[in-house]
């Protein structure tokens, strides 16, 4: 145990640099007295026990030494030998034992928060998602009815736009419920872009941007959302590491190892900062390690961007010094061409779509009429029971699985009462929507391509032989 000792109120308070763990405070001190000694005193040490003691007892000071706030009050010719010794061990560890606790209900409350934040988000993903679905759905449709040459720029742009809200939201899911979506065939050109984009919003003018992908670079299956999230993490940190300036660059290129030729895809970010400590190199990983000023960081963003790489079977391989510092992210490659999705066309078949939503239930009627489908909707679960009913040559239901009143599944239910062997196709806004009964034959998750749509259409079709 170190012990400082202090003579008088002005050299206590010039002790306020030390870790103090407990502070012995007589309130006879020569230049202060009293209860004002100990209110002075815990405004200084406000996190650590104070013990009070005196030449005699007062029994009047000590309970309102206690209500101040003092863990203990002593009588100096009362003490018998070794007592304070003891005493003050004992308020350490109380005091130790209390700001564990008072961490552990704040972790406690923290993760209440992202619960409820979950909760909130979800149901945001559900309702943009059926926002952004007809929009997306509906610029595919115009593109492949045609449309004059001077307005196929805008219908880009709007496919675009809503492929990015999709994005926003996919991230949003992530970074609220931690959930993993599905793998996906990904350019990384189109990763760059990406960051490159969103980089330039958050990063001053001072930082130069440079971003390359060379030729032939191979694709990669990946969460796109998380992998994206992996280089803003990246470049946000190179950001702190220039604060008066310099260069950033984003770069994807092919990369053997094992003596296998492209066996990864490589994105590397490099930064021309300050450099990372030689010291410091083998924690930056770590969770909550960080080398930033207080306040400045909570040293979760490359222990997440790690976490996200291995769990799409990579690695990362970070080199620094004074001026230039280098994270590269391998990635396993694709080596095999990615096939193009293609439009299946029906050939007459019925299908019943439900959904609450009348700009959902009109897009996909066109989309589905104009690839060679005959098509019914309903607005609500009870109404595509009835019309399943009425017609049994409906082959395929496709059915929203978060509607008021008669939800997807108990539609699903319903339907398979008439037909067990009724073909379901469930949409659902985000993919950790909770369900309970019946689970439909396939899912497909909003905003989804007409390519996806007519797709698990033709696979929940009976077989045409």
């Amino acid at each position: 145990m170190t012990v400082v000792v202090a003579g008088t109120l002005e050299e206590t308070h010039s002790h306020d640099r030390y870790d103090v763990d407990a502070v012995l405070l007589d309130l006879g001190l020569p230049d202060s007295s009293g209860l004002a000694t100990l209110t002075s005193t815990l405004e200084r040490f406000a996190s650590v026990p104070v013990i009070v003691m005196t030449a005699d007892t007062d029994a009047v000071t000590a309970e309102q030494a206690l209500a101040l706030g003092a863990d203990d009050f002593l009588e100096k010719a009362l003490l018998p030998p070794g007592a304070i010794h003891r005493i003050v061990h004992y308020a350490i560890r109380q005091s130790v034992q209390r700001r564990e606790m008072e961490r552990l209900l704040d972790e406690r409350l923290h993760a209440q928060r992202l619960e409820s934040l979950g909760t909130l988000a979800g149901g945001i993903a559900h309702d943009l998602n059926n926002i952004l679905m007809p929009i997306r759905m509906g610029a595919e449709y115009l593109r492949r009815v045609g449309v004059p040459p001077e307005a196929e720029p805008t219908v880009e742009r709007i496919a675009s736009s809503s492929r990015r809200g999709a994005e926003i939201i996919h991230q949003l899911m992530t970074f609220a419920r931690g959930y993993r979506v599905d793998s996906q065939v990904t350019n990384p050109e189109r990763l760059v872009e990406e960051a490159e984009r969103m980089l330039r919003e958050a990063l001053p003018p001072s930082i130069e941007i440079a971003t390359r992908v060379d030729a032939n670079v191979q694709s990669i299956a990946c969460d796109p959302t998380q992998v994206l999230q992996v280089l803003l993490n990246l470049g946000l940190n190179a950001r702190d590491a220039m604060p008066e300036g310099g260069k950033l660059s984003i770069h994807a290129e092919n990369a053997d190892a094992d003596e296998t030729p492209g066996a990864y895809v490589v994105l590397s970010v490099s930064d021309t900062g300050v450099g990372i400590p030689p010291e410091a190199l083998d924690r930056i990983f770590e969770p909550f390690f960080t080398t930033k000023a207080a306040g400045a960081g909570m040293g979760l963003g490359l222990s997440t961007a790690r976490a996200i790489v291995r769990n799409h079977g990579g690695f990362i391989h970070v080199d620094s010094e004074p001026g230039t510092t280098v994270f590269k992210v391998h990635l396993p490659a694709l080596h095999e061409p990615v096939p193009d999705v293609p439009i299946i066309s029906g050939n007459g078949e019925l299908v019943l779509v439900i959904d609450d939503e009348m700009t959902i239930r009109d897009v996909t009627a066109s989309t589905l009429q104009s690839s060679g489908y005959r098509v019914l909707t309903a607005a609500g679960g009870s109404e595509g029971i009835t019309l399943y009913e009425r017609n049994p040559d409906v082959a395929v239901v496709l059915v929203d699985m978060l509607m008021p009143g008669v939800d997807g599944p108990a539609t699903t239910r319903g339907l398979r009462k008439m037909n067990p062997n009724v073909r379901v196709i469930g949409m659902i806004g985000y993919t950790r929507q909770r369900m309970s009964g019946p689970a439909p034959d396939l899912l497909l998750q909003k905003p989804f391509r007409a390519a996806d749509l007519l797709a698990a259409i033709h696979a929940a079709l009976p077989s045409r032989e």
